[in-house]
């Protein structure tokens, strides 16, 4: 009798520590459970969206000009109104004014601008600013034929040097400046029978110049 008490006194402590080894378990399992993920409010989501303002800082603003304006020639002695279109470039230092019968065009920031007198377009009556060092911009015009020679007047006030060009049965001049330390040339021919017509319209084209850090 006594043999049987004991083994039921046995067998219901290892049924208790059986117990509390289970309970104890389950308490380790949960308390290594990955706490629960926070779905972020509208005011704390990351913001994917990009600044357009940081990105425009880097492009320069195309400054707000007149679309037309109205200037006075004189040809052959005689006063003569001109309508003057106005000509910008993203990529371009400058914007500028061409008149009505001549068109103009920027290739990569460099003005070309030709006659189109009675709508016939003359490329051999040119006026040209490129970003480039003088000599380079010789190199192509003696491709045309064009050579040099000294000029005895400045057909331009902000020059730092001028020549003639010289080919049978044309005129013209280029000439080198700076401007915000940067290297251009200026320079224009034409025919000799454009001569009145050219002259008097290209004191308003260059006249016309807005640089855009001004």
């Amino acid at each position: 009798m006594m043999k049987r008490l004991f083994f039921i006194l046995l067998a219901s402590l290892f049924m208790l520590f059986a117990c509390n080894a289970d309970n104890t378990t389950d308490g380790d399992a949960e308390g290594m459970e990955d706490p629960p993920v926070e779905t972020p409010e509208d005011g704390d989501a990351p913001d994917d969206d990009t600044d357009d303002d940081s990105m425009d800082s880097d492009t320069t603003a195309l400054p707000d000009l007149p679309v037309t304006k109205t200037e006075t020639m004189m040809i052959e002695g005689m006063e003569e109104e001109m309508i003057l279109n106005l000509l910008q470039g993203e990529e371009a230092d400058f914007s500028v004014y061409i008149p009505d019968d001549m068109q103009g065009a920027f290739n990569d920031g460099d003005l070309d601008v030709y006659t189109n007198f009675d709508g016939t377009l003359n490329e051999d009556a040119r006026l040209f600013i490129y970003e480039e060092i003088e000599a380079d911009v010789l190199a192509t015009l003696e491709s045309k034929g064009f050579t040099t020679d000294a000029a005895e007047t400045m057909a331009f006030d902000f020059t730092d040097t001028e020549q003639t060009l010289v080919k049978e049965g044309f005129s013209g001049r280029i000439g080198s400046f700076t401007h915000e330390g940067d290297e251009y040339t200026i320079g224009y021919y034409y025919p000799s029978a454009f001569g009145d017509g050219f002259s008097a319209r290209l004191p308003l084209i260059v006249d016309s110049l807005v640089w855009h850090d001004s």
